[in-house]
């Protein structure tokens, strides 16, 4: 019911869903796959009351479970050119900077899986979104090597090829990599 018409029935949805996570702890495992994805597919809703739960829920469950479980959903979501959705995921993605430095975090999968939404990302209309995507790319050079994003860029048309090359060699010279 996560995806139900009624957002007044969504909310309540989420929040017990957020004390269930506090309930099972390491139990949400066999829960991640059904959960994770509407769970986060809600950041997209334009009611800030909604989101503002929902990111509650997601800190609870990055609390009393992990990261890493949520976290390989944001990609996928991310794809998606929805400003709230897309917004909330990257702030989430910054907040929790840190956790890509813990041991049992498969970062260099995490960001090669994530690092062609994040090309996506960059073509953003909001600067807010590209300026947030440029920062966590500047992250990921800390575990996959820019020479990925390159040969991802080839995948687009020339024109968007040209733009996201621009950006990633202006990455690359202001970070010294």
């Amino acid at each position: 019911k996560l995806n139900d018409g009624n957002k007044n029935i969504v909310r309540l949805i989420i929040q017990l869903l957020t004390q269930l996570i506090e309930a099972l702890g390491h139990g949400l495992k066999q829960y991640t796959k059904l959960l994770a994805i509407p769970l986060v597919s809600n950041l997209a809703d334009k009611q800030s009351l909604l989101r503002d739960d929902c990111i509650n829920c997601i800190d609870k469950w990055i609390t009393c479970y992990n990261y890493e479980s949520i976290a390989c959903c944001f990609g996928q979501v991310i794809k998606n050119e929805n400003f709230e959705l897309r917004s909330e995921v990257l702030k989430l993605l910054l907040k929790y900077k840190d956790k890509y430095k813990e041991q049992g975090f498969n970062s260099v999968m995490f960001f090669k899986e994530i690092s062609m939404p994040f090309l996506l990302c960059l073509q953003d209309k909001s600067n807010t979104i590209r300026s947030q995507t440029e920062e966590l790319i500047v992250i990921s050079l800390q575990y996959i090597q820019i020479k990925h994003y390159f040969n991802q860029v080839s995948e687009f048309k020339p024109a968007i090829a040209n733009t996201l090359t621009t950006i990633l060699k202006r990455l690359q010279y202001e970070n010294n990599i």
